[in-house]
């Protein structure tokens, strides 16, 4: 029968086809291989476009050894067969509340296959699937077994993890994360939520037409800018000492011009949207000269450690 990869652009006529079921099996086709004189290729899904699977020996077919044999779920090592697919790990994998960090835009390779030939990552900080190898169980050429990790065989195992099928039939631990990728995209959102919403109540306050200037306005804006950073000064030195860098913040979150949550509050009970939407837009205006002072004041020293003396 003769073999052809998915592009076509490799072929070969094995001399005969075995479809181990177990490691016993693959290492009992390897030996008698062996005793014949031929070589043994392994055979995925062909996804390779070099003859890399191409054999005139025995191809062994991992068709029939496939499948996760064992689930940490809280350490997240997964034991797989060689020749499951990444299509039948990813819906396995999904049943565990796990995923693998990166992926192609292939899911029909092997699993020894797409590490094998060191299927390719994404960006710096997302490596190839064979980077996600935690070990690997090789069945060498004289049908012996051998387990290698980064400590144990850890020459082995570098050479293993992107061997191109040259140092033995394997079957793979591998280690899945939660995706990298969804992590950087969640905690991104995570840190953008507030900023954004912000930006969107600080625009709707903005387009906000103000038709005239409600008399509360200006009294609230001198209170809150200039008296509410004195009454704090006063008080902070009534009670001290404190600390200068404690007394530099009282002033400058005294100072901060009326919050979004005043619009936020009279939107959501329906009272005095006309005035909290101008006192905050009034203030945040005027705060640009009086913060910055303050700010100045901070900066240069010239806030005193106490008022009385």
């Amino acid at each position: 029968m003769t073999w052809q990869n998915w592009a076509s652009t490799a072929s070969a006529d094995p001399a005969r086809r075995a479809w181990p079921r177990s490691t016993e099996e693959i290492g009992q086709a390897i030996t008698a291989a062996a005793k014949d004189g031929l070589t043994v290729r392994a055979l995925g899904s062909g996804h390779s476009f070099t003859p890399a699977a191409a054999t005139s020996g025995v191809a062994l077919d991992l068709s029939s050894w496939a499948g996760i044999v064992a689930a940490d779920l809280d350490s997240g090592l997964v034991t797989v067969r060689s020749g499951t697919t990444i299509r039948e790990l990813n819906a396995t994998l999904d049943t565990l509340g796990l995923a693998m960090a990166n992926l192609g835009d292939i899911d029909a390779q092997t699993v020894s296959g797409a590490i094998s030939t060191g299927t390719h990552g994404t960006g710096s900080g997302l490596g190839g699937i064979a980077t996600q190898v935690a070990g690997l169980e090789l069945v060498l050429a004289d049908g012996s077994v051998v387990s290698c990790t980064a400590d144990e065989n850890p020459d082995l195992f570098s050479a293993a993890r992107v061997s191109i099928g040259a140092l033995g039939v394997l079957s793979a631990a591998v280690h899945f994360e939660p995706p990298v990728a969804l992590d950087r995209l969640l905690q991104f959102l995570q840190n953008a939520a507030a900023p954004c919403a912000l930006f969107a109540l600080g625009v709707t306050v903005a387009l906000r037409p103000l038709k005239k200037m409600p008399w509360e306005i200006p009294p609230l804006a001198f209170v809150k800018l200039v008296l509410h950073p004195l009454m704090l000064f006063v008080l902070l030195s009534a009670f001290g000492p404190f600390d200068q860098v404690w007394i530099d913040t009282g002033l400058l979150m005294a100072a901060l011009p009326p919050a979004l949550n005043v619009f936020v509050f009279a939107r959501q009970y329906d009272s005095w949207v006309e005035q909290a939407s101008s006192a905050v837009m009034v203030g945040t205006l005027l705060s640009v000269v009086t913060l910055t002072a303050v700010m100045w004041m901070v900066k240069t020293g010239h806030v005193p450690a106490l008022l009385f003396r």
